[in-house]
């Protein structure tokens, strides 16, 4: 689509409990000197954080959109918050309904515009929605950019308390930056998230949670006292506090629980994990 070497996503849904999940999502592109990646929700008022917006450059092309408002140099981790409306009545007026945008790319602008959309039968009703595109720019091709966002829908109370995403190494290739998150959820407990570059094993770590990994890709979830359970893909090792796993070659995705003193693959290859307890002081 863009002539380019590069064109892969990863959208992972996690479950934080019975009833709430969040998105992660990670965008690697390399190709043409133009990157632009949209976001938008549904029927609602939108709040921003983290952005000092001021009238933009309308997009190129006949996009349908207006009411531009741009932030030129964000610091990676801006927001935004919409606070959904329902018009239609699906759902009890009182409900509290939020989906959060957060934004953790690097070296790229941010903008807030609206988006025309058609809600009716051939053009008999239309909205204009807000919409948020993220963009990066070169003077010359090939572009390479990493484009990284947490997607957390919630009623009420955020997930959340924080999210913060480890600056990748200055030496890697912008489209296969190693991607390191590490999400302080409201509940107490944190999640981790290390992605490498795709179909490959290298170095990943979160040194502030105390996490190492060789392989692609490792979500962890951690209590005050130590992991609580991990997600592996491609993985050869994996050390978390004071546990540490090596997997066997080949043994693709693995689910693995912690509890008892014990490390038990809950999904996948069960003979996959070699006998694992915490390692000695």
């Amino acid at each position: 689509m863009i002539g380019g070497e590069r064109f892969e996503r990863l959208v992972a849904m996690v479950d934080v409990d019975d009833e709430n999940v969040y998105v992660i999502d990670v965008f690697r592109v390399k190709g043409g000197a133009r990157h632009t990646n949209f976001f938008h929700s549904t029927f609602g008022d939108v709040t921003t954080n983290g952005l000092e917006l001021a009238p933009g450059e309308p997009f190129s092309g006949d996009t349908q959109m207006q009411n531009f408002q741009t932030d030129v140099s964000p610091e990676p981790g801006w927001s935004i918050d919409w606070k959904v409306s329902d018009p239609y009545g699906y759902v009890s007026a009182d409900r509290d309904i939020h989906v959060r945008y957060t934004n953790l790319t690097d070296n790229a602008t941010a903008t807030l515009a609206e988006g025309w959309v058609d809600v009716g039968l051939y053009g008999s009703e239309s909205r204009w929605l807000p919409r948020v595109y993220t963009e990066r720019k070169s003077d010359a091709a090939p572009l390479a950019s990493t484009f990284v966002s947490i997607i957390e829908p919630y009623e009420g109370s955020r997930l959340f308390e924080l999210i913060t995403r480890t600056a990748p190494p200055v030496s890697a290739s912008e489209d296969q930056q190693p991607v390191s998150i590490v999400l302080k959820r409201a509940d107490g407990l944190t999640d981790v998230f290390l992605y490498g570059p795709s179909q490959t094993q290298s170095e990943l770590t979160a040194p502030d949670a105390q996490i190492t990994a060789t392989g692609e890709l490792v979500h962890v979830t951690l209590s005050n006292t130590g992991p609580v359970r991990a997600s592996l893909w491609n993985v050869s090792r994996l050390t978390a506090g004071d546990w540490e796993l090596n997997v066997a070659p080949d043994a693709g995705y693995l689910e693995v629980d912690f509890s008892e003193d014990r490390a038990t693959v809950v999904s996948g290859d069960r003979g996959a994990v070699r006998p694992a307890l915490p390692s000695a002081p």
